[in-house]
């Protein structure tokens, strides 16, 4: 009994200070090297200048994928099963078969990855041999000699898409995988919650969908974790699910004490699917991922060239390999993120909250799903509340040490309400006197700004968002 009544006084004690602003955000932490993971679905072919294209949008890592495309000039009148048995006896995915003696094409792109500083998500490719019939355990069935390439290496592809009945099947490599790449985490990518759930997901609920993804999978986990979702707003009734999705994510990844990773919608198609998109556009989707705390993301697709048939209009390049506008967007936002992750992944997300100057936001659109006409900012210690002029989005991060900081996000509905000519966000900060801004599109790494009576407003443009570090001295 009286260790207890010890434990709830000092939890009291420490409660109190925090309540008054004492022992939190005194100081501008000092902030270690992070990076934020930025890839693309589809990387291209292992050039040098292929990679360095990649490189100059602001990508820093590769995602391995298509590695046995690549190597069939027919690879479109190659039926599954030829090319999953030239992968099968080639090993252009995680290692090398038996009697194999030439570089795969995962060695090609290590070599080049790590020649000119870029980091690669392995795909494990199992589950594209399952697709046809061919269990094949490239764990056992295959030499995996990667041991140079160990802070090259930051994750492991299972597969796409898995409905609720197959993701105890996907984790059947967990303990091989992490025995090979202790370092590196072990991942399935997930359907968004607009899939249907009794025919896509084989589930009651999107709630249940990520319960049985933390249970069946992440729980048996005994290295870094991560949760990734593609999903794509810009499609015809899709953006209404989108903040309680990525809301949902957020909760299920502190849950099992993993991290996020989001997929962007950056592509066009021929059948009209994907709906063109300006930078603004482009620019929304990286920050609302930031601001629910993801510390990965991936632009859906990359490189269309050799792929004709498939639809596709254009990814970051066109079909010719040269840059489309998405490129430029892409390297834009990139710089943008680049110039802010240290700051960023010094904190961890706690909660989101939704601002609007009118009522009405909360009935229509993606705010709607959150059904929040009033932000709670209870769960904060430093600021009691915050307004905007239009739609914001205001989360709370903090760090170890209690600090906190706030990710702003200026926000809008696209296709479905009138476009913003941008917003500005107010943070009641009482006790702070100034604070650092990190991101915008001014690619600001830190810049200091004085906290006016206990207020602090920032201007933002559609689709901008920033960290704000509020501090006293």
């Amino acid at each position: 009994m009286k260790k207890l009544l010890c434990m709830l006084m000092i939890c009291f004690f420490t409660f109190s200070l925090s309540a008054c602003g004492v022992p939190v955000n005194q100081t501008l932490p000092v902030f270690e090297d992070a990076t934020v993971i930025r890839s693309a679905w589809w990387c291209p072919e292992p050039t040098e200048e292929n990679y360095q294209q990649y490189k100059d949008a602001g990508l820093n890592t590769l995602t391995l994928v298509n590695h046995n495309f690549w190597q069939l000039n027919d690879f479109w009148n190659s039926d599954a099963a030829t090319l999953l048995d030239r992968t099968q006896r080639e090993g252009y995915y995680i290692g090398t078969p038996n009697g194999f003696t030439d570089k795969t094409q995962t060695d090609k792109s290590l070599e080049l990855a790590k020649k000119l500083g870029l980091s690669v998500i392995l795909s494990e490719g199992s589950y594209l041999f399952e697709s046809i019939g061919r269990d094949t355990n490239v764990y056992t069935d295959h030499a995996l000699n990667y041991g140079d390439y160990t802070d090259t290496i930051v994750g492991v592809f299972s597969g796409d898409e898995p409905s609720a009945d197959k993701i105890a099947d996907r984790a059947k490599h967990i303990a091989a995988a992490e025995q090979a790449f202790p370092n590196a985490p072990y991942f399935c990518n997930l359907y968004p919650m607009y899939a249907s759930a009794a025919e896509v997901l084989k589930t009651n609920t999107y709630d249940e969908y990520l319960q049985r993804y933390g249970e069946e999978f992440l729980s048996k986990q005994n290295g870094p974790k991560l949760i990734s979702v593609d999903y794509y707003p810009y499609q015809s009734g899709t953006e209404l699910w989108w903040l309680q999705n990525f809301q949902k994510v957020a909760e299920a990844a502190k849950t099992y004490d993993a991290d996020i990773h989001y997929y962007v919608q950056s592509c066009l198609h021929e059948n009209g699917n994907y709906y063109e998109q300006t930078a603004a556009d482009l620019r929304l989707q990286v920050q609302v991922a930031l601001c629910f705390g993801a510390s990965a993301y991936s632009y859906y697709l990359y490189d269309t060239a050799g792929t004709a048939t498939s639809g596709y209009e254009q990814g970051l390049v066109m079909r010719d390999d040269t840059p489309s506008p998405f490129y430029g967007y892409a390297q834009e936002v990139n710089a943008e993120v680049a110039a802010m992750e240290d700051a960023l992944l010094h904190y961890d997300y706690v909660s989101t909250k939704v601002l609007s100057g009118s009522e009405m936001d909360y009935q229509t659109g993606a705010y709607s799903v959150l059904n929040k006409k009033e932000p709670d900012f209870s769960d904060c210690v430093v600021a009691t509340g915050a307004t905007a002029g239009n739609r914001a989005l205001v989360s709370l991060f903090r760090d170890k040490a209690g600090n906190e900081a706030y990710y702003v996000v200026d926000f809008y509905d696209h296709g479905s309400l009138e476009r913003e000519e941008g917003t500005s966000v107010t943070l009641q900060l009482p006790n702070m006197k100034q604070a650092a801004v990190y991101g915008t599109a001014a690619k600001l790494s830190g810049d200091v700004r004085p906290v006016e009576n206990g207020v602090f407003t920032m201007e933002l443009q559609p689709g901008e968002g920033c960290l704000i570090v509020p501090f006293v001295k």
